[in-house]
């Protein structure tokens, strides 16, 4: 465990079993011993004596350390002298109640002040506020009485110094996780700004996602020849035999992309998004008889309703009054799996409705009020529902950032039985649908998702038949031969339950309660088998990360900021999304291990916030134009 330092925090904890720790008042564990953290939890806990928790603190407030706590480098011996009268000033008005508010009366270092900056300008960036906040004087006034010797970066430095500062260091340490990773999987899609201009985000999964680039096509056109040598640069910067899966939107350019990287790195599996599929097949479903007779009435009722100011408020009163429904939501164009959405929130405001449809004040057309007053027309809805839910569900669930693509088989399987065991549809709608299946099926399933099946420890391949089973182990097969490794004989015994370590009734029992990946990892780690499972459970069987990339960009760069070069926007966006996403994975394994980053595995961000590394002084502007109150021009654009 090495030398214990801070005995103060180290007295109120025991050692455990292997290298854990416990807390001795209220027994929280952590598997590794870590100071800060354990510090931390002290300070907090709220059965660690009073007094303990303040002595903790206030060693904390003693540290000198400038790398820490920017704050710490202030001091009132560096107080320059031409400060001195406008200090004395301030402390007349305190004494005079003419300054109500508290002031620091210290001076700021140049350390410490560049390093403000630098949080600073990471919560704005992060947040989407616009770069002009630090010249609106109610900012600056709060600034102003909270510390007087600090004065906020302008519009210009962060736009420009900062700005840069901020992406370069995010960039670099995003560089450091990529490269400590095996296994890489390439997502990248284009769409148009706000300015109309040709946009193309990547997207990097280890598993987890990583924005890594943004390219401004300008004139260029997304062709599949320019998209594969896009897509080549990024895999030759990240190490192209990392790289072992490449998805993307069912674009025919994009695909096409693909394989032309494919020619050039055989070891490379192109995919297209499985959702996206999905997507499709609710469309498919929509335009059937069961469906299509009476969805475009329930959509045109929603419209109705939120399109009138009278009918609006009505609705709103008397789901409040009733303490039922909810709000009625409208089916987006590209994604047919929202309609179930819809139905959804139609069926659960029924009551509501109805009420509406009999209302004195009610302005609804007669054809609509008798609709909703039809038990029929709900019976419908019910049958809709029915068939489309089991799609919308499971688009849900795997367009997440998880590793889902062991469920990808399954999928389908799921919504063939739906539509089989259903009792609402006939049997030529029946056969109808399953073609449609069938179709969507050969279109998204590939080798890979049979692979993942089968390496999944709970489904164990068994809902493969016996084709699909021999794609499933020629291509686990073949990404071991890529990886000069040799198989064959430990995925036989996979297979069989048996051997030296497949046939301990532990490892099966354990496969119920560990994610697959954590299963392979942890209780099979000793098996050659590991590696491929690993490549090839962690692979992503949806771009939806990609298009939650697409979301920041939107938020960042939308009409009332489209003064924003698109350079900017895109490392603004660059930064936003990085930190919010890889600071949720940070703050979700806190609160589940208390190992420290040393014994992280790869799957886990190697920094704790991955980005603009505020611990690190960089540039910032001079200690003149720093104590000078910046005036709001016109001149100076985001």
């Amino acid at each position: 465990m090495g030398r214990r330092k801070d005995k103060e925090t180290w007295r109120e904890y025991t050692r455990g079993p292997g290298k854990s720790v416990v807390c001795n008042h209220c027994r929280k564990s952590y598997k590794f011993a870590n100071v800060s953290k354990m510090r931390t939890h002290l300070e907090n806990c709220a059965k660690c004596p009073l007094d303990i928790r303040q002595a903790l603190s206030l060693k904390n407030g003693d540290q000198q350390d400038e790398n820490r706590d920017p704050l710490s480098c202030i001091s009132s011996q560096n107080m320059p002298s031409s400060n001195s009268e406008s200090l004395k000033e301030i402390h007349s008005k305190q004494n005079e109640d003419e300054y109500d508010s508290p002031v620091l009366l210290f001076t700021i270092t140049e350390a410490a002040r560049t390093k403000l900056n630098e949080k600073l300008s990471k919560a704005i960036y992060v947040t989407g506020a616009p770069l002009s906040m630090t010249e609106h004087p109610l900012w600056k006034d709060f600034f102003n009485d909270l510390q007087p010797m600090y004065k906020m970066p302008t519009r210009k430095n962060l736009s420009t110094t900062l700005l840069e500062k901020t992406y370069t260091d995010m960039k670099e340490e995003m560089n450091e996780i990529l490269a400590a990773a095996n296994d890489l999987h390439l997502q990248c899609d284009g769409w148009s700004n706000i300015r109309n201009e040709g946009i193309i985000n990547f997207i990097i999964s280890r598993p987890e996602p990583a924005f890594v680039k943004f390219l401004n096509t300008e004139d260029n056109r997304h062709t599949s020849d320019y998209i594969s040598q896009e897509v080549i640069k990024i895999m030759e910067e990240y190490g192209q035999h990392k790289f072992f899966v490449l998805i993307g939107d069912n674009a025919k350019n994009m695909q096409l992309a693909f394989k032309k990287v494919l020619d050039i790195y055989p070891h490379v599996i192109p995919l297209g998004c499985v959702a996206h599929g999905l997507h499709l097949l609710c469309q498919d479903f929509i335009k059937c008889n069961s469906v299509n007779s009476f969805s475009a009435s329930v959509t045109n009722i929603i419209k109705s309703i939120k399109n009138s100011q009278l009918l609006c408020t009505l609705y709103n009163k008397i789901v409040q009054e009733k303490h039922c429904g909810e709000q009625l939501k409208l089916p987006c164009k590209t994604r047919w799996g929202s309609n179930a959405t819809s139905l959804e929130s139609f069926k659960k405001s029924k009551s509501c409705l109805q009420a509406l449809a009999v209302h004195e004040k009610s302005v609804l057309t007669r054809d609509t009020k008798s609709a909703l007053l039809e038990e029929e027309f709900w019976v419908k809805i019910d049958n809709a529902i029915e068939i489309l839910k089991p799609c919308s569900d499971w688009i849900k669930k795997i367009e997440g950032n998880d590793c889902n693509i062991h469920k990808v088989y399954k999928v389908f399987t799921n919504i063939e039985t739906a539509i089989l065991t259903s009792t609402i549809i006939d049997n030529d709608e029946k056969k109808e649908l399953l073609n449609k299946i069938d179709s969507r099926k050969q279109f998204c399933i590939r080798p890979i998702h049979l692979a993942a099946n089968l390496l999944d420890p709970r489904s164990h391949g068994h809902e493969l038949n016996q084709e699909e089973e021999i794609q499933a182990i020629e291509f686990i097969n073949k990404v071991a031969r890529d990886l000069n490794l040799n198989v064959m004989t430990d995925l036989a015994h996979y297979k069989a339950k048996d051997g030296i370590l497949w046939g301990k009734s532990f490892v099966w029992t354990s496969a119920a309660e560990l994610h697959p990946i954590t299963w392979w990892k942890g209780v099979c780690s000793s098996s050659i088998l590991s590696k491929v499972a690993i490549r090839i459970l962690s692979a992503p069987s949806t771009s939806a990360a990609t298009e939650r990339s697409f979301s920041t960009f939107n938020f960042i760069h939308h009409k009332k900021r489209n003064r924003l070069t698109t350079d900017r926007a895109g490392k603004i966006a660059y930064i936003s999304h990085n930190w919010n996403l890889y600071s949720n994975i940070h703050q979700s394994d806190d609160e589940t291990s208390g190992s420290n980053s040393e014994d992280k595995s790869e799957t886990t961000p190697a920094s704790p916030r991955p980005g603009p590394s505020s611990e690190r002084p960089g540039p910032g502007p001079s200690s003149e134009s720093q104590l000078e109150y910046f005036m709001v021009t016109d001149s100076e654009s985001d």
